[in-house]
């Protein structure tokens, strides 16, 4: 089973939702002063809503946040402690989300902005960058790849070069390992990929309705 919990963010909210992380979260995280320190509030409040939308998550499973250690990997990604579960957080524009999961999961949710895809061309490999060039919706195509390709370093975990990894359809092939894709279709204008180690079955996805 994968759970997937998204939800938007607002301004109005803004204050509350900066008293409430410092209220509830805080003491698990320990990071206030980082966050507060974001140029931008949209910025703050993603990563904030993003913690909530864990807590959340994890209660699904049957976890209290309070009681789990949180730590990072090399490449910084946040992991929980001595326990069978995983998770990852992403978020772009309006939009934060959580995945989680009894297996290694990355997601990456993007939102659809118009870009010179030429500037891109460094981190595909030629074959793949081609493919996004001569496709009939270069966007699309480049933000799929895209997605998957981020998602992919999530879950992976470690540090690879463009021409070491294979991807095709739903699934992904670096250094003799493979991996699984999942799209979702979660809100208009965005694209959201998980993708897993193990197969994607099924798949729970729940709107935050509020912290």
């Amino acid at each position: 089973m994968t759970t997937i919990i998204y939800t938007s963010i607002f301004g109005m909210n803004h204050v509350s939702t900066k008293k409430k992380y410092k209220e509830e979260l805080d003491s698990v995280f320990n990071d206030w002063e980082k966050i507060n320190n974001y140029t931008k509030w949209q910025d703050v409040q993603l990563t904030i809503v993003g913690r909530f939308l864990l807590r959340s998550a994890l209660s699904f499973y049957g976890y209290d946040v309070k009681n789990l250690v949180f730590e990072y990997t090399k490449l910084g990604k946040p992991y929980i402690v001595n326990q069978p579960i995983y998770y990852n957080i992403s978020h772009s524009g309006e939009i934060v989300v959580c995945a989680i999961s009894y297996g290694k999961i990355g997601i990456d949710i993007e939102k659809f902005n118009h870009i010179d895809i030429d500037h891109f061309k460094s981190f595909f490999s030629l074959n793949e960058f081609d493919k996004i060039r001569f496709s009939n919706n270069k966007l699309l195509a480049f933000y799929n790849y895209w997605t998957k390709f981020e998602s992919l370093i999530k879950t992976c975990e470690e540090k690879f070069q463009n021409n070491e990894f294979i991807i095709d359809n739903n699934l992904a092939l670096l250094r003799g390992k493979v991996y699984h894709y999942k799209q979702l279709n979660l809100v208009e204008n965005y694209i959201c990929t998980i993708c897993s180690e193990k197969e994607i079955d099924e798949i729970e996805i729940i709107p935050f309705n509020g912290l």
